[in-house]
C-alpha cells in the first residue's frame, strides 16, 4: 500500500518485526504409521494444539490466542520432519480502529531427539 500510493510509511522497520511469546497445550489425535510402499512404513503423528501469549507488532503488545495442528513423520528414532499450521488471533489497532485479525503461519521443520 505504501509503495503504490506514494504515502508516508505507516511503520518503521523495527515496528514491522512480528514476535509471539506464549505457551501451548496439545493432544496427539492420530498416532500411527504412514505406508510409503507395500513393505515400508514410517511412524507418524497428527496433533492439534491451542495456546495463548503476547504478540508484539506495530508498536503494540497485545494478548493473542493460537490454534493449530502438526503432522510429524519420524524418519528414525531420533529424527523427525514436522509440518505445522498455526493461526494467531488478536486485536489490532494499526489503522486507528480496532479489529480482530487472523495471522496464518505454515512451517516445515526438522526435530532431533537426543
Amino acid at each position: 500500500f505504501e509503495e503504490l500510493s506514494g504515502a508516508a510509511p505507516l511503520l518503521t522497520d523495527i515496528e514491522r518485526e512480528w514476535r509471539y511469546y506464549g505457551g501451548q497445550l496439545g493432544y496427539m489425535l492420530l498416532p500411527g504409521e504412514v505406508f510409503l510402499s507395500r513393505d515400508y512404513a514410517m511412524n507418524s503423528g497428527l496433533s492439534v494444539f491451542a495456546g495463548a501469549g503476547n504478540v508484539d507488532f506495530a508498536g503494540d503488545n497485545v494478548f493473542a490466542l493460537q490454534f493449530g495442528s502438526q503432522f510429524r513423520l519420524y524418519a528414525t528414532d531420533w529424527l523427525a520432519v514436522e509440518l505445522t499450521f498455526s493461526d494467531y488471533v488478536f486485536e489490532t489497532t494499526i489503522l486507528a480502529r480496532s479489529k480482530t485479525t487472523h495471522n496464518l503461519a505454515l512451517a516445515l521443520g526438522v526435530a532431533v531427539y537426543f
